[in-house]
């Protein structure tokens, strides 16, 4: 009795990056080093069940968002033997994208403030406290981190240079300078090699800092430093006093009533 005996060289498999990647969606890319006859893809390392492919690449959708998958491929070649196939490579794993940030109070990938989501109003060197409601991780309600940048600039940021991250921990507290300050911020997945951005930015502000002194009435500015910036009934004026000959008046000294004047701006 005689077997039947086939004899071939089959095309080596090399992993590439997946891509594109969406949070619904991966396609899943690989190179060939040889040729053979098509591709097994495959669901397991061992065992599974496997998709004919003829192409190197293939598309997988249906999935959750920022969830990490796998693949393996092989390569076969058909011989009057019978078909003969390679080891199996490893695709990914590979999370797909995170959903991006919206601002709520409740649902996937949320942010809120303590100040609003805008014109909030801020005292100079105080915190600005936003709060994530979901975690850090996989899961389609997760992030992997934020990318943010806390700025004076409404809008998109022209560059990320800079960008900061938050990875950890339920609040981020950013401290507010004089003017308007903006949060722009965005989700990256969890992806265990590099974490992904779909690059869609939520743009939080104005928070406004107000950086003068509270007064009721002129006479509170009297013991005030010259050029004090104050506020007063929702208006700003700055404490700037003479007297008569047009002098500055000493320090510490208590100008008459007719000797002071509010300059506003």
């Amino acid at each position: 009795m005689y077997d039947d005996v086939s004899f071939g060289t089959l095309p080596a498999i090399t992993s590439a990056a997946a891509s594109p990647i969406t949070t619904t969606a991966i396609t899943w890319n690989w190179t060939e080093a040889g040729t053979g006859d098509g591709f097994y893809v495959w669901t397991a390392a061992v065992g599974g069940t496997s998709t004919a492919q003829s192409a190197t690449s293939y598309p997988m959708s249906g999935l959750t968002a920022n969830t990490p998958y796998s693949l393996w491929v092989s390569a076969h070649k058909n011989q009057y033997a019978g078909d003969i196939e390679t080891v199996r490579t490893a695709l990914g794993p590979t999370n797909t994208l995170a959903k991006d940030p919206t601002y709520a109070t409740s649902g996937d990938v949320t942010i809120q403030c303590d100040k609003g989501s805008s014109n909030g109003v801020v005292t100079l060197g105080s915190n600005v406290t936003f709060t994530f409601n979901n975690a850090f991780g996989d899961g389609g309600s997760n992030v992997g981190q934020f990318g943010y940048i806390w700025d004076t600039n409404p809008g998109n940021p022209s560059s990320w240079t800079g960008e900061q991250f938050w990875t950890s921990g339920a609040t981020l507290a950013l401290t507010a300078v004089e003017g308007n300050n903006y949060l722009h911020i965005r989700s990256y997945n969890n992806d265990p090699t590099t974490k992904v951005t779909s690059g869609v930015v939520l743009n939080l502000g104005p928070y406004t800092v107000n950086s003068c002194t509270s007064v009721t009435k002129i006479s509170d500015m009297w013991p005030l430093p010259n050029n004090t910036l104050c506020c007063m009934s929702a208006r700003r004026s700055r404490a700037l006093w003479a007297t008569r000959s047009g002098s500055r008046r000493p320090t510490g000294a208590r100008p008459s009533r007719s000797s002071a004047r509010a300059r506003r701006r």
